[in-house]
């Protein structure tokens, strides 16, 4: 799993153009809540003010870790509907169930179309709201948005995919989510794609093998 998240990593640092993970996060404030915007402009001495930060970063990063593990979860538990063909929606419900144990202090709400009582506005070329396929946060609150999530199983993502996670990841948006996934789920392996404040850091899909694949590949 340090590969895929070394890759992801990376693919941050690409976006920022700054050599180090943390320190592009520190400089960008990109992904950075209100609380902690408030809490860091509070502090006047330049330690506290990086071990905010520090203890913010490796809080997301231990949430990336926490995904990964999840999509393990599924790719040792579901080959069979890995194998078949047309189970993206059934696929992606299993994501969640695991999700919801990975992440016990958010919600993890599959097609949640809700936001403070109100229909999120998420639409593309039709006046109808799209359906996320998966949200980790906390509801009745933006100020918990971490991950929206974007399923497909073997198959090409639609514009509406890559529209749904750029309006969900705007900082200066509505919603503002931490990260947007989108993640094809491959037999033999799985392809993400990442955004980050509204636009598509990944110039290609990241593809990752499972650690379960790669055992079965090699035994």
């Amino acid at each position: 799993m340090d590969e895929i998240r070394n890759l992801i990593k990376n693919a941050l640092e690409e976006y920022l153009k700054i050599e180090d993970f943390r320190n592009a996060f520190f400089k960008s404030k990109k992904i950075w809540n209100k609380d902690v915007l408030k809490e860091y402009s509070e502090l006047t001495n330049e330690k506290d003010r990086h071990e905010l930060i520090w203890q913010y970063l490796s809080r997301l990063e231990c949430h990336i870790s926490d995904f990964l593990s999840s999509l393990e979860e599924l790719y040792s538990n579901e080959p069979l509907l890995l194998s078949q063909t047309g189970q993206e929606r059934c696929l992606s419900l299993h994501l969640a169930s695991y999700l919801k144990t990975s992440f016990p202090d958010y919600n993890v709400d599959p097609e949640y179309t809700k936001c403070l009582g109100e229909t999120k506005e998420i639409t593309h070329k039709t006046n109808q709201p799209e359906r996320p396929d998966i949200l980790i946060h906390q509801q009745n609150t933006h100020e918990k948005n971490l991950f929206a999530i974007e399923v497909k199983h073997d198959s090409k993502p639609l514009p509406k995919d890559y529209a749904k996670l750029k309006n969900l990841t705007l900082q200066d948006g509505k919603y503002h989510y931490k990260i947007g996934f989108l993640v094809n789920l491959k037999e033999k392996f799985v392809a993400i794609e990442i955004f980050i404040n509204g636009e598509l850091i990944t110039k290609e899909p990241i593809n990752w093998k499972p650690r379960n694949v790669i055992k079965e590949q090699i035994g």
